[in-house]
Formats: structure tokens, sequence, C-alpha cells
């Protein structure tokens, strides 16, 4: 036996009930009439040329999950042979695909709104040089982008900075081939005393001094162009949604691709677009700023060290200059030494920020004058460390040699390899300019 229906809602009452619950309300009523659900049919569908975009398709087309996704039609159209087109080929943000070296950013790959592809790298990115396009938004290859040589670039940083480390360069390259000359830089072996002065002792100093100015403007450089920094600027801005680089930072962001050639993208504006004067520019810089979460910080820093050390060192080897008989292990050797290894540390984060494997020895390809000049500052500071130890070893204070073979020790251990690194670092210095001086002029 049926068990007595309950009393239900009259017929009819669901046509007055609240829209939200107008269906659950009929479906309730105590009726043995089924009622039809209204059903889409092909007829009621949209025709393709009404629709705001035909090539994304609709649901009933796409009814993976994700299927509205570009990701997932991107997939699905690899699959058959298709290439996205349009709307549905176009991105909603921008991408940004970073490239470490350990701890080290050392580049970074963005996707902009408009689908070009730029790969950013941090060498090129502070030393005021043009990122390299990889796709245009169609996904061509970009034209060639024709480089000029400039001779003289007042308003560069990283131009002052190549340019101050050569002349110290030069300078010490001078001294140490007078040192090595018995009748013209060494005193101990029949030098006057005037003449060893004016060509080993003032040169060293005088060089020793543009070297301390080289670290301090390298130090510059990077707190006003530090990839790391002004990427992590960037990724923090999450409001704007647009590749846009923070306006201290003096980069301007906007790409405008147009006939396949790239008329404007990320310009370092206060190297390639200075303002209208030399007070402004300057007065655009920052000159002091820690970033302590970027080991390329760490380097400049520590090598903004090592050249105070080596000027106290130049210093000391003034006549007169020396506090006491014995200072020279102190005042001399021991500040070589520390500010040798500050220069190595640095020479090895450069080489570490342009090569492309972990392993410092491989090579970009192809191959770039940053990569060289790195490895030329790095042989430099490491002969400059031999050098210093070299030192310790030919003294006759400490006495770790015979007597007869402190000379031989000073002329070849300390002095020649002080020459041989100088000469490297002018190497680099001149290359540097050279990287420095040939880039993409957009403004003519």
């Amino acid at each position: 036996r049926r068990p007595p229906r309950r009393p239900g809602p009259a017929v009819g009452m669901w046509q007055s009930t609240d829209a939200t619950v107008r269906d659950l309300h009929r479906a309730i009523l105590p009726t043995d009439e089924k009622i039809s659900l209204s059903q889409s049919t092909d007829e009621l569908r949209l025709a393709e040329r009404h629709r705001l975009y035909p090539d994304v398709g609709t649901a009933s087309q796409t009814a993976q999950p994700g299927g509205f996704r570009r990701a997932h039609l991107k997939t699905v159209r690899e699959e058959i042979g298709q290439e996205l087109t349009g709307y549905a080929a176009t991105p909603l943000v921008s991408h940004l695909n970073p490239q470490r070296r350990g701890p080290m950013l050392t580049g970074a790959t963005i996707t902009l709104l408009d689908g070009t592809e730029v790969r950013f790298r941090s060498r090129a990115f502070r030393k005021g040089r043009m990122p390299q396009v990889l796709h245009l938004p169609d996904g061509s290859s970009p034209e060639a982008l024709y480089e000029r040589c400039h001779v003289w670039r007042p308003r560069s940083i990283p131009f002052w900075a190549a340019t101050t480390f050569l002349i110290g360069a030069i300078l010490f390259t001078e001294g140490s081939i007078a040192w090595m000359l018995p009748g013209v830089g060494d005193e101990a072996h029949g030098a006057d005393p005037l003449l060893a002065e004016a060509t080993v002792a003032l040169p060293y100093f005088i060089g020793s001094l543009w070297f301390g100015a080289g670290c301090y403007l390298g130090f510059v450089e990077v707190i006003n162009a530090n990839l790391q920094e002004e990427l992590s600027a960037w990724t923090r801005d999450v409001a704007a949604r647009v590749p846009r680089l923070p306006a201290a930072s003096g980069w301007d962001a906007a790409a405008d691709v147009e006939k396949g050639k790239l008329q404007r993208l990320v310009l370092p504006a206060r190297r390639l677009r200075p303002p209208q004067s030399y007070t402004d520019w300057l007065r655009s810089l920052c000159w002091w700023r820690a970033q302590t979460g970027s080991l390329l910080w760490w380097g400049v820093f520590v090598q903004l060290i090592g050249g105070g050390l080596f000027s106290v060192a130049c210093v000391s080897g003034l006549p007169g200059m020396l506090p006491s008989v014995g200072g020279e292990v102190v005042w001399i050797y021991t500040t070589s030494l520390l500010g040798s290894c500050g220069f190595v540390f640095n020479s090895y984060v450069c080489v570490l920020e342009e090569s492309h494997d972990d392993f410092v020895c491989a090579p970009p390809n192809p191959l770039t004058i940053g990569f060289v000049v790195a490895w030329f500052n790095l042989l430099g500071s490491v002969l400059f460390l031999v050098a210093s130890v070299g030192y310790f070893v030919q003294s006759d204070q400490i006495g770790l040699l015979p007597p007869e073979w402190d000379y031989p020790a000073s002329e070849w251990g300390v002095r020649f390899t002080y020459g041989l690194g100088s000469f490297l670092f002018m190497l680099a210095s001149g290359l540097g300019l050279v990287e420095i001086l040939v880039f993409v002029d957009l403004h003519g």
C-alpha cells in the first residue's frame, strides 16, 4: 500500500514564484505530467560571422577541461597542424622567464603583451646595450639591427668606468716594466732614487687612484642598472599588468614593432636618452645604495674595498710614507693581498654573469665581447693575487727563501706578474670600451 501523498503546492503556483527558485518549485509539483526542459539546438547558435572572436570557438566545440585557455588551444592546434590566429594567439599577460647561475640572475626572457619575445642579459643591461628581440608578435624573427660606433659617450657611467680602469692599467703596466729594469726603477740595484720614484712609485700611486675611481664608477653602474633588482621591482608591481620598469631606475619600457624593425623597446633612458643638461643627468643617478640580495652588488662592493686597499699599499710605497721599519709587511704586502682577493671575487662574478653554464669556462653562443672582457679581468686579478703572495715569499723579513733567491722571486714573482696582470687589465678595459661604444643607436 502506498503511503498517502503529502500535500504540496497547488498546480500553477510555481508561476508566481521568484525566478531564482521557480524551476525547483515546478519540479516538486504533485503531478505525473512530465515537463520538457528547454534545449539548445544547432539552429539557435550564433552564426560565426556575428561572433566577436570566431577563431576562439564555442564551449561545445571545445568541450575539454580548459578549452578556453590559450595553452590548451595551442596544444590542440599543434596536434592537428594549425596555428593560433588573431585574438587566440594574443597573450593576456606578460611572461617572465629568468635565467640563473646559482644565486645570480644572468638574464631573462620576457613575452610582452603583444606577443613580442625579448631577451635581456645582465651585463648588456648595465652597459646600456639593447635587449635582443627573439620573436615579433607574428612569431617571425626580426630583421638585423646594424650597430654604430661612437667615439665619445660622456653621459655614460660604463664609459667612464672603463676609461678610468684603462688609465690605471696603463700606469701600472709602465711602473711594472720600469721596476723590472735594474737601472731604471730598482733603486736597490743601482737606479737613481728620483728616477725610480718617477717611474715606479708615482705611476703606481696615480694608477691606484684611477683604479679606485673605476671601482667606484663600477659600483655606481651596478646600483643604477642591476637587472636582478629591476626585475624584482617589476614583478612586485602587480597592479600595472604591463612590462614596465620603475621610473627611478631610469628605464622606459615600451614596445612598438613596425615592418619588422624595432623602433622603441626598453631603452636605458639615462644613457641612451639623457636629459638636456649634465646637471640633470648627474642628479638622476643614484650614487650609493645597498642591494644585499644581489651577488653582482656584492662583487662590485668587495672590489671597491679592494681598490681602496690597493691605494693604501701604493701610498705606503711612496718614499717616507711607511710608519716604521718593517711596516711594509702590513701596509703593502697584506693590503695588496686583500685587495687582490677582492678583485678576484668580483671578476669571477662577472665571468659567471656572462657565461651560459655553471662551468665558467663555457663561452656563450655566440661569443660576446663581455665574456672575453670578464675573463681578461679574472686572469689579471689572479696574477695580481700571485704577485701579492710573492711579496711574502721574496721578503727578507719573513725569510721563506735563501737570500740568493730573493731577487729572482721579486723580479718574476712580483714585478713580472704585476706587469702581466696590468697588461691584461689594459686589454680588458680597451675591449670594454669597444663593448660600450658600439651599440644600436635608435636616436640617430
